[in-house]
């Protein structure tokens, strides 16, 4: 949610559904009220990186996972 979104509905202009965690701090803090939702919704989500880079082998680990392959990731070296 952007700060434009919080303060549209801070003002009283209308509601929003949104994360949880975006809303927290004002939550906490008495500003906002949030209900969660029955049933939760859910979205499908991304994983993005830029195209004109190569793909570090961080990205490989978790694209990796994402995808369901179980490969272990071998353990450092101690020093």
């Amino acid at each position: 949610m952007s700060e434009a979104q919080k303060s549209f509905v801070m003002a009283g202009f209308g509601w929003s559904i949104v994360s949880g965690i975006a809303v927290a701090r004002e939550v906490q803090q008495g500003l906002m009220r949030a209900l969660p939702l029955s049933p939760p919704l859910s979205r499908p989500l991304a994983m993005a990186w830029r195209r004109d880079r190569v793909m570090n082998p961080a990205i490989r680990v978790m694209r990796g996972i994402l995808r369901g392959e179980r490969r272990p990731v071998a353990p450092r070296a101690s020093s």
